[in-house]
């Protein structure tokens, strides 16, 4: 039996206006009703912000809400795993480059230790999206 009988997924939409073009999910919710929902990946938080950093983004945050049309929702997603790749390839290229031999032994060392972390778990990468309707 085919995935798509177990959701209400009726089909991605691509949406073009004035010069912008934004795609979403259109989902079927009941009989002849239909919701678009909007998918967008968040910046992530930075997790040494102050006290007067974290007052701030809240009250951006409750502002912002104010504005959501009543019965529309906002479902906020987060999940992590643990990938170094990019950042390998950064170090990687950094090293290559470099002209200045214990600079490039520091990379090829960041390197290892970026393996270590990564191994163990302790290094994770984070994504947020907010689905809107």
């Amino acid at each position: 039996m085919p995935f798509q009988n177990d959701m209400n997924l009726c089909c991605i939409a691509e949406i073009k206006k004035d010069g912008r073009e934004v795609s979403a999910f259109l989902l079927e919710v009941g009989k002849h009703q239909y919701q678009f929902v909007f998918a967008f990946q968040l910046e992530g938080l930075h997790d040494l912000l102050t006290k007067t950093e974290i007052v701030a983004v809240a009250d951006a945050l409750e502002e912002g809400l104010k504005y959501l049309p009543a019965g529309e929702r906002m479902t906020f997603c987060t999940g992590c795993y643990s990938n170094d790749t990019l950042r390998q390839q950064d170090l990687e290229a950094l090293a290559d480059i470099c002209g200045f031999t214990p600079i490039s032994v520091l990379l090829r060392n960041e390197q290892k230790r970026l393996q270590e972390l990564t191994a163990s778990g302790k290094r994770q990468v984070w994504q947020q999206y907010v689905f809107c309707t």
